[in-house]
């Protein structure tokens, strides 16, 4: 894996787009496990705002991966977008108890569980991300 695949989907994003702000990166090297890993980002509210939307999110609807990624409006505010692998929001929106119940699918199910999402999301994330460069 390359050392920077942590950070190329969001710098195609910030290339492509006019992007406001973004949290990087998808995920910790030191620690796989930390959390699912995911992009978070917001585009600057213009003209091309909505379409550029739509096509970030038809793209990575599109990609046939280990799993099937979703990209949206990410919880719990809404104001930000996110990259995510499907399975993780969908378990954090019908589970969530509280707040951080949003931030962290870690707790939402078991480690064996989360460990095997972790790891077939960083699997995918560079073919996500050649995907991405080609159908944006």
């Amino acid at each position: 894996m390359d050392s920077d695949e942590d950070y190329k989907l969001a710098n195609l994003i910030k290339k492509k787009f006019n992007v406001r702000q973004r949290r990087l990166p998808m995920y910790q090297r030191n620690d796989f496990y930390y959390e699912i890993p995911a992009l978070y980002f917001q585009l600057v509210k213009d003209k091309n705002e909505r379409g550029d939307y739509e096509k970030i999110k038809n793209s990575v609807k599109s990609f046939k991966g280990n799993l099937e990624w979703r990209c949206g409006p990410s919880a719990p505010s809404r104001k930000n977008y996110e990259i995510i692998p499907k399975i993780a929001r969908i378990t954090m929106d019908n589970q969530k108890s509280s707040y951080d119940d949003y931030l962290n699918y870690k707790n939402l199910t078991d480690q064996e569980t989360f460990e095997r999402i972790c790891d077939l999301a960083i699997e995918d994330i560079p073919n996500l991300y050649e995907h991405m460069k080609k159908t944006l």
